[in-house]
């Protein structure tokens, strides 16, 4: 078996955010690969706690449907992605 290590380093400015309904709310992630070599990584949505009339979505490189709970994407060598 491959076992595969990836190193990089999360910012995140803010996780939190408010407004009004119909409002478009951005709590941004920026990726950093720091290593030499690219590598694939996976996000999943543990928990969804938003109201029935509100929708949520994951956006890298475009907005996905809100009923997608994963993402996947490569990582390139000494890259960030925000």
């Amino acid at each position: 078996m491959l076992l595969a290590q990836s190193n990089y380093s999360l910012q995140l400015d803010s996780i939190n955010a408010t407004g009004e309904p119909g409002d478009f709310l951005l709590a941004p992630i920026k990726l950093t690969n720091i290593t030499n070599q690219g590598f694939y990584i996976k996000i999943n949505r543990i928990k969804r706690t938003s109201p029935e009339t509100w929708a949520s979505c994951f956006c890298y490189p475009v907005c996905l449907a809100a009923f997608i709970d994963s993402m996947e994407w490569w990582v390139d060598a000494n890259e960030s992605y925000q």
